[in-house]
């Protein structure tokens, strides 16, 4: 059976209509004495209150056979916890979560990494005290899955990427990790999951793929805009710039490893944008900007927010999902959202500099 984030959510809500408790009406009764307010109890950690465990359906797969994980989220704290819906497990489920290692080697994300915009409404799903839900995820289709091996597994995440915590204390906890068990299952390579349509950037030149006129015209536009942002921050960047105010908005206190770090993303992802060697997929239909599989340069596909976004937010988009490509900078998506990203560059310089918005804001909001 398919399990999908919308089954996910429906099957939580149920649960929670399920147990339910009544309310009975009493008449009135007496003010008590005033009292001295209880104290406020700190917000739940979420680095510590979401748990997560994994368990493989199997203890080895053929070649043939899929890969199967289960993920349970647990919510093991006494107040409730609210988790990105887009990381919930289930077949939805495109996020970079796991740490995955083949007979002791890396095995690297192949899955899809998108640009979205600040999460509200369906994205949030409140997961109560002590309630639980769990999904099933074919991790092949997540990570390089070709050789033949026993791979070591763990779900190795920073809470600010699972769950939304608006309390001030905030900022730190974004960097802190979220880890699961560890599990090992042997499986047989087998080749990589089909995208459709797997066609090549030329080498030179812009090229499209089911795009109408008028979203040709569009995507030009973000491409200009992205040069142009792109030869700014090149220009910004030609010296060390220590502590200059918008380097350190988005990218935190100033040390020369990690400037070397975004430097090197910026010249390198300029050069891509000079080459124009871009291939556009116009026909992505999800509520957000773009994604790109990382090791597949310069394939990019461009979701429903994207058409409708400003010239800044067109261009951002560009160098977000540039900087995510292996062969330019391969950054993560540690958080997503303006005033994210500057808290993330305040309490942790180290993560702002992996993260695709940070270089998309640092370009949009000089």
């Amino acid at each position: 059976m398919r399990i999908t984030r919308r089954s996910l959510v429906s099957c939580l809500s149920l649960s929670l209509l399920l147990t339910g408790c009544a309310v009975e009406e009493v008449g009135p009764v007496a003010d008590p004495p005033a009292a001295d307010p209880p104290a406020a109890d700190p917000p739940a950690d979420p680095a510590t209150a979401l748990a997560i465990r994994i368990d493989p359906a199997a203890p080895s797969y053929a070649a043939g056979d899929t890969p199967w994980i289960d993920m349970t989220y647990t919510n093991t704290s006494t107040e409730p916890v609210t988790v990105l819906a887009w990381t919930l497990p289930s077949d939805d489920l495109w996020e970079d979560l796991f740490a995955v290692r083949v007979d002791g080697e890396r095995a690297p994300y192949i899955g899809r990494i998108y640009r979205r915009a600040d999460p509200m409404g369906d994205d949030l799903v409140v997961l109560p005290p002590g309630q639980s839900i769990t999904g099933r995820i074919d991790l092949s289709r997540l990570y390089d899955f070709t050789r033949t091996g026993t791979y070591e597994l763990e779900v190795r995440a920073d809470a600010g990427a699972l769950t939304v915590d608006d309390g001030a204390e905030r900022a730190h906890r974004d960097a802190r990790p979220i880890v699961s068990n560890t599990v090992t299952l042997f499986g047989e390579g087998r080749p990589r999951p089909s995208r459709g349509d797997d066609g090549t950037a030329s080498y030179y030149g812009i090229t499209y793929v089911r795009c109408s006129s008028s979203q040709k015209t569009d995507v030009r536009t973000g491409m200009r805009v992205a040069d142009d942002q792109a030869a700014d921050a090149t220009s910004y960047l030609a010296n060390p710039p220590s502590n200059r105010a918008r380097y350190k908005r988005w990218f935190g206190t100033y040390s020369s490893s990690r400037w070397r770090t975004v430097k090197n993303v910026f010249d390198t992802l300029r050069n891509r944008l000079n080459d124009s060697r871009m291939r556009f997929h116009c026909d992505c239909t999800d509520d957000y900007y773009a994604y790109v599989y990382p090791d597949d340069p310069y394939n990019i596909y461009l979701c429903n927010i994207y058409w409708d976004a400003s010239l800044d937010d067109k261009g951002g988009t560009v160098i977000h999902e540039l900087t995510h490509f292996y062969a330019v900078g391969g950054t993560d998506d540690v958080t997503y959202g303006a005033s994210a990203c500057e808290r993330l560059a305040r309490s942790n310089p180290g993560q702002a500099v992996r993260n695709a918005d940070n270089y998309a804001y640092f370009c949009e909001l000089p």
